[in-house]
């Protein structure tokens, strides 16, 4: 399409892109700070304060939607376990995924009276 006809999918060049992702310089990703040793406590604080302001302001799914139960939040977990396990052959890798799935599992029972708080 054209600028006076756009169309989606269209032939020729992108008239306006939807979403342009914000640059920075690939020398500031965790792990190439990490590699550096340049990965300090003070930029994992930071990116907690970000994470926390983050979840503390987002919009809250309503309590009768499927999606705000503590069942609906640990089942992408649940299925993280599923879909990594046919990818495992090693005993030692295999017995590790089975030592962090147990650990999810308890968490998610400990914590389940705290979801159905939120």
């Amino acid at each position: 399409g054209s600028a006076d006809a756009p169309q989606l999918g269209g032939e020729g060049p992108a008239i306006e892109y939807v979403l342009k992702m914000r640059q920075f310089p690939q020398s500031q990703l965790l792990s190439t700070l990490q590699a550096n040793g340049e990965l300090t406590a003070a930029h994992i604080d930071e990116m907690a304060q970000q994470i926390a302001h983050f979840h503390t302001h987002a919009p809250h799914v309503p309590l009768e939607h499927h999606q705000g139960t503590p069942e609906a939040v640990m089942e992408p977990v649940r299925q993280n376990f599923e879909q990594i396990r046919p990818f495992l052959s090693d005993k030692a890798d295999l017995l590790q995924l089975d030592a962090l799935q147990a650990w999810a599992e308890a968490s998610f029972t400990r914590l389940q009276p705290l979801l159905e708080q939120r």
